[in-house]
C-alpha cells in the first residue's frame, strides 16, 4: 500500500511540474519599436531612443554613476505632451546615452493613449491595435484578468491593460534589476 502511494504520490508530482511548466510564461524581453525604432528592454542604449521623433527629457551627454537605476524619465511628443516613460541603468560612469533601456510604461491616466498607440508596436503588433485576446495570444502562460495580461517572470515583467470599452488603458515592459533605493548597500 505504501509503494502505490508513494508511486500515486510521485505520478501527482510529476503532473503537476508538467503542468505548471507548459503555462509559465517565456522568460524574455519583447521587441518594442517606437517610431520604427526597435528597443529591447535590457540590452538597448539610450542612444537608440533619440532616433525616435519623441523627446526625453533628459539633458544629452549629462554623465551618470556607475551601477545606478534611473526611473521615470519621461518622453514627450512635438507639442510638448506627456506621452510615457522609461527607466533606465548605468552600469559604468558614462554619458546618458550609453545607459540601458530597463523600462518602457504608457498609462493612459497621463498621456494621450490613441495618439502614442499609433507609434508604438509589440513583436510587430501597434499597441493600437493591441485587444485583450490578442495579448493573450502573444503572450502564453501569463497570468490573465478581466482587464488584462501580467507576465512577471524571474528577469522580465510585460503588463498589459484594457478599460472597460477594449481600449488600451496602460503598458509595461521591464528588465528586473536589484535595486538598492536607499543608496547604502543594504
Amino acid at each position: 500500500m505504501k509503494k502505490i502511494l508513494a508511486i500515486g504520490s510521485s505520478l501527482l508530482l510529476a503532473c503537476s511540474v508538467m503542468l505548471t511548466g507548459c503555462s509559465t510564461a517565456p522568460d524574455k524581453a519583447y521587441t518594442i519599436s517606437i517610431d520604427g525604432v526597435d528597443i529591447i528592454v535590457g540590452e538597448t542604449k539610450v542612444e537608440e531612443f533619440y532616433k525616435t521623433d519623441y523627446i526625453l527629457d533628459a539633458e544629452e551627454g549629462q554623465m551618470l554613476e556607475k551601477d545606478t537605476y534611473y526611473s521615470y524619465i519621461h518622453f514627450y511628443n512635438e507639442e510638448e505632451e506627456d506621452c510615457g516613460y522609461i527607466s533606465i541603468l548605468s552600469e559604468e560612469d558614462a554619458p546618458l546615452e550609453d545607459a540601458i533601456i530597463a523600462e518602457i510604461e504608457i498609462d493612459s491616466d497621463v498621456v494621450d493613449m490613441e495618439n502614442v498607440a499609433e507609434r508604438i508596436s509589440i513583436e510587430g503588433v501597434k499597441l493600437s491595435e493591441l485587444t485583450l485576446e490578442k495579448a493573450k495570444e502573444m503572450f502564453k502562460g501569463a497570468n490573465v484578468s478581466e482587464d488584462g495580461v501580467t507576465s512577471p517572470t524571474d528577469k522580465y515583467y510585460i503588463g498589459v491593460h484594457f478599460n472597460e470599452d477594449g481600449s488600451l488603458k496602460d503598458f509595461k515592459h521591464e528588465r528586473k534589476y536589484d535595486v538598492d533605493w536607499n543608496g547604502d548597500g543594504k
